[in-house]
């Protein structure tokens, strides 16, 4: 498995990339793609993350994530980082369809993440105890079909075990803050759910279209909320976008 530095190489070798500089032999090893608050985010974090993301939503399908050649999905995301996509015929039955886009959106992610992470920390929202951290990362490692295959995922990434433990349990902080600040003013009243329901049917009926009504109004309403916090959080915040991780040379124009 190649090394998330030898990805970025095929992905562009001879690209200008943004805020990088070249190795001995000239080639260009990574880039700067945005400043978020002072923070650095690079194209092989990007990657990196792209690569966490995908595992995870391997796991979510109840697949189990390959790392040998040739099979599962390692060898399509390889693909598209350098540019092209080998099977973009249509999404197949449990295949999780990957394009160049996935990694503006990955990006994006990023970035919500850290203005997020800098209110939390703002208001010093508890850290996930060691225990939370320790069953995020078991469970991950249950997302691989063998104990062989993450230790590859983790050499090919240039993680250890402890870094990918860090990176799972910002994903589950982040997660358990926006449902502790969005939650609660997003639940319906009484009215809107009785409003909503249909009446019509025995007391069960009405009940179960109750709580259909209630689930799909907290969610709409949710989503909502979440955009316009977001929406506040990043204009206040000092945002530089230099590139798009897509794009294999130049600036956003």
């Amino acid at each position: 498995m190649k090394s998330a530095a030898a990805i970025l190489l095929l992905f562009s070798a001879s690209a200008a990339w943004a805020g990088a500089a070249p190795n001995e032999d000239g080639r260009l090893l990574d880039r700067i793609v945005a400043v978020v608050n002072g923070r650095v985010l690079t194209q092989s974090r990007v990657i990196i993350e792209a690569m966490v993301i995908v595992v995870r939503r391997i796991e979510k399908k109840g697949l189990k994530a390959e790392v040998e050649a040739g099979k599962g999905v390692w060898p399509r995301l390889f693909a598209v980082l350098q540019g092209h996509d080998p099977e973009n015929a249509g999404e197949k039955k449990n295949e999780i369809k990957i394009t160049p886009k996935l990694l503006d959106s990955i990006l994006d992610l990023m970035i919500n993440q850290t203005v997020i992470l800098n209110e939390a920390e703002r208001l010093k929202f508890l850290e996930l105890a060691q225990g939370e951290k320790t069953k995020l990362l078991e469970s991950f490692k249950a997302g691989f079909k063998t104990k062989r295959d993450f230790q590859k995922f983790l050499g090919g990434l240039e993680l250890d075990e402890d870094q990918l433990s860090g990176m799972l349990a910002r994903y589950a902080r982040v997660e358990k803050y926006v449902e502790e600040r969005i939650s609660l003013a997003a639940w319906p009243s009484r009215e809107e759910v009785k409003a909503a329901g249909s009446a019509a049917g025995d007391e069960v009926t009405a009940r179960v279209s109750r709580n259909a009504a209630a689930t799909k109004i907290y969610k709409r309403r949710f989503k909502r909320k979440l955009q316009e916090w977001l929406k506040l959080l990043r204009a206040k915040s000092r945002i530089i976008i230099l590139v798009k991780p897509s794009m294999p040379q130049g600036p956003i124009q």
